[in-house]
């Protein structure tokens, strides 16, 4: 009877072993794919924007007074009081700082809880802005026998509001909550340049043997133009973003280069003046009405901006409890 009861026992431990070998053993608990999903974020930082680049007024051709007869050439010739060429070159170059805020979301994946892809949209709003206001005397101004002036002033200003962009984020997990990512995209933003300028020029013309003044001329010119584009740009980026709060919430920080090229605008400056003809000769000398005809004005900028954004992340899918 004993051996029976002994028996029985023996197999029924048996059975026990291998229905706990067909179970698998004790449950194993599954970690996360931490940055895997869906997640909108909020942000803000500063963003570094340089204006490189210049204001001009030219002259296409030359501006000359000249005599109404041949009687007085010997003594009041045909005059060049303003050569053709570049009469001004101002450089504009500065940097501007503000602070700007945004939103943006997007998806991504994880792999092998190790690599890391996803997409990211953003906008981010503020407004930088150069003014660059210059004065002076104009370029190619020095004729023989002459008294000539001829004093400007010029504004620039550029201006860059409000980013939006979309981006492409590969990354590294350093730990299963930690993630290093670059990225690289596009973006855009609205860019606008005005530019001014503004001169009042004279010119005394004295005989070359008698010191007479035979002409004396004024004239005031003054013209702006504006240019407002949507400017994109080729956007490279580094990122770090840590988990803060369960598989919930992350914060991240970035540095983001972008680079808009060239903006500019241009316009033809048309003024008007008098000449006042003296009588030390008979027939008079006359001159034309005007100074300078026509110049044209324009301005350049290059735009480029560095920012440094930190924000949270919300993550969307199954949390840990």
């Amino acid at each position: 009877m004993k051996k029976k009861l002994i028996g029985s026992l023996l197999s029924f431990a048996s059975y026990l072993t291998f229905t706990a070998a067909l179970a698998g053993g004790p449950e194993v608990a599954v970690e996360p794919e931490y940055f895997s999903g869906f997640y909108i974020g909020v942000t803000g930082g500063l963003h570094v924007a340089t204006f490189d680049g210049s204001s001009t007024v030219d002259a296409p051709e030359d501006v000359v007074i000249h005599t109404e007869t041949h009687t007085q050439k010997p003594y009041v010739r045909d005059t060049t009081v303003l050569s053709a060429g570049n009469l001004l070159n101002n450089d504009i170059g500065s940097s501007s700082y503000d602070g700007y805020a945004g939103l943006h979301g997007g998806i991504g994946k994880t792999y092998n809880h190790r690599w890391y892809t996803g997409i990211d949209a953003f906008g981010e709003w503020g407004t930088q802005q150069d003014d660059e206001n210059n004065s002076g005397t104009l370029n190619n101004l020095t004729v023989a026998h002459s008294t000539i002036n001829g004093n400007y002033s010029s504004a620039t200003s550029v201006k860059i509001s409000n980013t939006f962009g979309v981006d492409f984020k590969p990354g590294i997990l350093i730990s299963p909550t930690t993630l290093l990512y670059g990225k690289v995209g596009a973006v855009w933003a609205d860019i606008k340049i005005h530019n001014s300028f503004s001169t009042t020029a004279s010119a005394k013309i004295d005989t070359p043997f008698r010191g007479k003044e035979v002409v004396n001329s004024n004239g005031n010119f003054s013209g702006q133009s504006d240019n407002d584009d949507t400017k994109s740009a080729l956007l490279l980026g580094v990122g770090c973003e840590q988990y803060i709060y369960k598989d919930w919430i992350t914060f991240d920080v970035e540095y983001n280069y972008e680079d808009y090229g060239h903006i500019s605008t241009s316009t033809d400056v048309e003024g008007g003046g008098s000449a006042t003809i003296s009588r030390h000769f008979y027939p008079p000398v006359t001159a034309d009405n005007t100074l300078i005809s026509a110049v044209n004005t324009q301005a350049t900028a290059h735009v480029k901006v560095s920012a440094i954004m930190a924000g949270f992340n919300f993550y969307f899918g199954t949390h840990l409890i």
